[in-house]
């Protein structure tokens, strides 16, 4: 199974919104903070946030560090880097926002719309690398 087919699993077991929402803050809180990753560069426009990413591709392996000054956003910055990090930049630039579908459902539209734009950086990092 799928780093996101496991994450929908967890998330479609949550009896409300509110559950959901309680494990995506529980979830940033396990994401260190990224002192150096906080520059113009790396900022994520159309975010609700502040958030940053960065990556490297080194041998079509693709390792992604990102970071925000919100716990939830921080919480699905925490998805991202665990479903994609370690994948070739094939297997990065497969993954769409439908994907993640059921972790979008637990979101506002404003960062639904944020998702989107943090999986299109992923994408420019995965491509341009």
């Amino acid at each position: 199974m799928s780093s996101i087919e496991q994450y929908n699993k967890i998330i479609t077991g949550f009896s409300s919104l509110q559950e959901a929402q309680a494990w995506l803050l529980s979830l940033g809180a396990q994401v260190p903070l990224h002192p150096g990753l906080r520059v113009k560069q790396n900022y994520v426009r159309g975010c609700q946030s502040f958030v940053w990413v960065d990556g490297t591709v080194t041998d079509n392996c693709c390792k992604f560090r990102l970071d925000s000054d919100s716990l939830i956003a921080k919480g699905i910055c925490k998805i991202l880097m665990d479903c994609f990090n370690e994948l070739s930049t094939q297997q990065v630039l497969a993954i769409n926002f439908q994907q993640f579908s059921t972790v979008a459902k637990t979101l506002s539209v404003q960062r639904q719309r944020g998702l989107q734009a943090l999986i299109n950086k992923i994408h420019n990092i995965a491509k341009n690398s």
